[in-house]
C-alpha cells in the first residue's frame, strides 16, 4: 500500500472517532444550580419563590415558625376580596374601633362609621390600618373574628402551609398568631392571582371621602418601599405588603414581573425598614441574574402548572420528566427535575393528555415531511406529505375516544439536538464507509496489476 492510501485511510479512522466522541456529548452542557448564601442579608428568614411555577429558588430558614406582623393582612385582604363584593358597606363595631389607638396603626375609625368594602381593602393594604383591617374579618366572618381567624387558617392549609396559625386579621402581637416565609410565598403567591388583590398593591395612594360620622377626607400612601420609596424603587414591581412589631422585627413580602419573569420575595425579622427593602433588592437581583422560567405543554390542554424554573442556561430538555395518574381525578401529573431539584410541573386531564400527545406526533409527522421535501427525498408511504395535516386532524379525532396503550413522554424530554447529531453521524459513517470499500477496490487492483507485472517479468526471463 503507497504511503497516500495510509493517509487517507488513517484520516478517515480518526474522523471516525472523533464523530463517535461527539455522539457521545450531552446535547447541552447543563448549567449548575446557583449555591450558597445570597449576599449580605440582614433578615432572619427569607424565601424567593417564582410565582408562575411555585419552585423555591432561594431559601434561609423558610420554614421556622416567626411573628409575621402586618403582613397577616394579605390574607385578610385576599379573603375579603373572595368573599366579598367591594360595593359591600361595612359598619365599625366595637372590635375594629379598638384598635383606633395610639400604639396601633389605624385610620381613625368609629363604631357606627360605615365604609364600603373596597375602602377597607386599601385603608388595611396601603395604610396597614389595624381597626380597617379588622372591620373586614368581622364582617367576612359573619360578625366574628374568631371565624374568620377559622378561614384564614383553612385557606392556608389548603395552599400548602404548614407552619401557620392566625388568630385576628390584622397580625397584632399573640404568641399563637404565627407564619414563615415559606407559608406567606404561598398565601402572597394565591392572592397576585386576583386582579383586584393586584391593582390594589400596586396603588401609590387612596382616598377615602367623608362618611357619616367624619367630615374630612382620610389620604394615605403606600407604606411599600419598592413601590414608592425612589431609594428602592425596583423595576417591574408589583407591590407588596410591610410588618413590623418588636417581636416581629421588620417583615416584608413583593413581587415583581420583568420579562415575563415573576418572583415573589419574602423576609422576616430584619432588623429596620431599610434592611428589609435592602434585603429584597439583593434577592430579586439573586433570582433575575441566575433563573429563567420556561413554558412546557400547551396552554390549551393543561389543567394547572405549565411552567418551570431553571438555571440560567438550562433548558427543558435537559429535566428528568416523571408520569403520575390521578384516577380519581382523572389527571396526569408531568413532574420535572432539574438535577434532581423539583423544577415544576404540568397537569391535565386524562382526555386532554391524549390530544396533547396526538398533537405532538402529528407536529413530529409535519416537521419530517418538511425536512424530507427539503432533502428531495420521499415521505416512507410514496406521498409528498400533502396530507399530513389531513393524517394530523385523523390522529387527534381518533385520540380523543380511543386510550392509547403508550405513554410517550412530552416533547419537552425528547433529545431533538443529539437525535439530530446521531443522524448526522450515521449519514457520515456510511459516506465513510463507502470511501473504505472504494479504497479497497482500488488496492485489491493495485495488487493484481503488480502480480501480472511480475508473472509478466519471470516469463520474460524464461523466455
Amino acid at each position: 500500500m503507497n504511503k497516500g492510501l495510509l493517509h487517507r485511510a488513517g484520516a478517515l479512522l480518526a474522523l471516525i472517532g472523533l464523530l463517535a466522541f461527539v455522539t457521545a456529548m450531552p446535547a447541552s452542557a447543563a448549567a449548575e444550580w446557583p449555591e450558597g448564601t445570597a449576599p449580605g442579608l440582614t433578615s432572619d428568614a427569607a424565601v424567593i419563590m417564582d410565582a408562575k411555577s411555585g419552585v423555591v429558588l432561594y431559601d434561609l430558614a423558610m420554614d421556622e415558625m416567626r411573628y409575621p406582623a402586618s403582613i397577616t393582612k394579605v390574607m385578610t385582604a385576599y379573603l375579603g376580596i373572595l368573599n366579598g363584593n367591594l360595593a359591600d358597606t361595612v359598619t365599625i363595631d366595637e372590635e375594629a374601633a379598638s384598635y383606633a389607638v395610639a400604639g396601633s396603626a389605624n385610620q381613625r375609625t368609629k363604631v357606627g362609621e360605615v365604609f364600603t368594602l373596597e375602602e377597607l381593602l386599601y385603608g388595611t393594604m396601603l395604610a396597614s390600618a389595624n381597626d380597617m383591617a379588622t372591620a373586614i374579618g368581622v364582617h367576612i366572618g359573619g360578625g366574628s373574628i374568631e371565624t374568620f381567624a377559622g378561614m384564614m387558617n383553612a385557606k392556608a392549609a389548603e395552599l400548602g402551609c404548614t407552619g401557620t396559625n392566625f388568630v385576628n386579621a390584622c397580625g397584632m402581637p399573640n404568641d399563637n398568631h404565627y407564619t414563615t416565609a415559606h407559608d406567606m410565598a404561598l398565601i402572597f403567591r394565591a392572592a397576585i392571582q386576583n386582579e383586584t388583590f393586584r391593582k390594589i398593591i400596586n396603588t401609590h395612594s387612596y382616598t377615602i371621602p367623608p362618611t357619616n360620622l367624619t367630615d374630612s377626607e382620610r389620604s394615605f400612601a403606600n407604606h411599600d418601599p419598592l413601590l414608592t420609596n425612589p431609594e428602592y424603587a425596583y423595576p417591574g414591581i408589583i407591590g407588596g405588603k410591610t410588618g413590623n412589631t418588636d417581636a416581629a422585627g421588620q417583615t416584608l413580602v413583593n413581587a415583581v414581573n420583568r420579562n415575563g419573569m415573576e418572583y415573589i420575595v419574602v423576609t422576616m425579622h430584619a432588623p429596620s425598614a431599610p434592611d428589609a427593602a435592602s434585603d429584597h433588592i439583593k434577592l430579586f437581583d439573586y433570582a433575575y441574574a441566575n433563573f429563567t422560567v420556561q413554558e412546557v405543554g400547551l396552554a390549551k390542554y393543561r389543567t394547572s402548572g405549565g411552567f418551570i424554573s431553571l438555571p440560567v442556561g438550562a433548558k427543558a430538555d435537559d429535566c428528568t420528566v416523571e408520569k403520575t395518574e390521578d384516577a380519581g381525578k382523572g389527571t396526569v401529573t408531568y413532574t420535572y427535575t432539574y438535577k434532581g431539584r423539583y423544577a415544576g410541573e404540568m397537569v391535565m386531564t386524562k382526555e386532554n393528555e391524549k390530544l396533547y400527545l396526538a398533537e405532538l406526533k402529528a407536529e413530529e409527522e409535519k416537521a419530517a415531511d418538511e425536512s424530507r421535501k427539503a432533502a428531495g427525498i420521499s415521505s416512507p408511504d410514496g406521498k409528498d406529505g400533502s396530507d399530513s395535516k389531513a393524517a394530523a386532524e385523523s390522529e387527534i379525532s381518533a385520540s380523543s375516544s380511543t386510550e392509547s396503550n403508550s405513554s410517550p413522554e412530552p416533547a419537552e424530554k425528547k433529545e431533538t439536538p443529539l437525535m439530530r447529531k446521531i443522524l448526522i453521524v450515521l449519514g457520515v459513517l456510511v459516506a465513510v464507509g463507502f470511501g473504505m470499500v472504494l479504497v479497497s477496490i482500488h488496492l485489491t487492483r493495485e495488487r493484481r496489476r503488480k502480480y501480472k507485472l511480475r508473472r509478466k517479468r519471470k516469463r520474460g526471463k524464461r523466455g
